[in-house]
Order: C-alpha cells, then structure tokens, then sequence
C-alpha cells in the first residue's frame, strides 16, 4: 500500500522563467525598496532586493534571504507571524 499523498506537480523553473519578482512583490503589496516584510525592520538600506537575479536579502534581524519560489511559499507564514512594514500598502 503506498502511503505517500499525492501533490501537484509545480514546475518552479517555468514559474520563475514567466514570471518576475517584481510582478511577485508587487502582487503581495510590496515595493522593491522597503523595509524588510519578515521582521518588519525599520531601515530599508538593511533589505535588498535584486530584480535582475530576481533574489532578495534582508542583511539585518532575520538574515533572511530567497526568491520567487521561497517569497510564494513563505508569504502566508510572514502575514500572519510579522508585523507589516509602514512601506506596503496591504493590497493582495
């Protein structure tokens, strides 16, 4: 009996090929220069994000880094355990 459960297939290398991680930020109501969304930092010198490499990096508090494949994963944990950055609107 197989006891492995079934998910679907996503093909994160097509994903990150048609997409860009400015269309991602923008759709969670984020901007490429902000403060960092994870541990709602205050200075947003201390958050990186690269467009071109499509990464980013937060070189303050959670040290956190990732791109498009780990911002889609993580958004739900961040909203619901981090506080919002004064610099995102909100939208979804």
């Amino acid at each position: 009996m197989n006891t492995m459960i079934k998910r679907p297939f996503i093909n994160f290398a097509a994903v990150k090929a048609a997409v860009s991680l400015t269309q991602i930020l923008e759709h969670y109501g984020l901007a490429v220069r902000m403060c960092c969304p994870i541990h709602g930092g205050t200075n947003p010198n201390e958050f990186s994000v690269n467009t071109e490499r499509s990464i980013w990096k937060c070189f303050s508090k959670c040290g956190r880094g990732g791109n498009i494949s780990t911002t889609c994963r993580w958004w739900k944990t961040w909203t619901s355990t981090a506080p919002r950055s004064s610099s995102t609107n909100g939208s979804h």
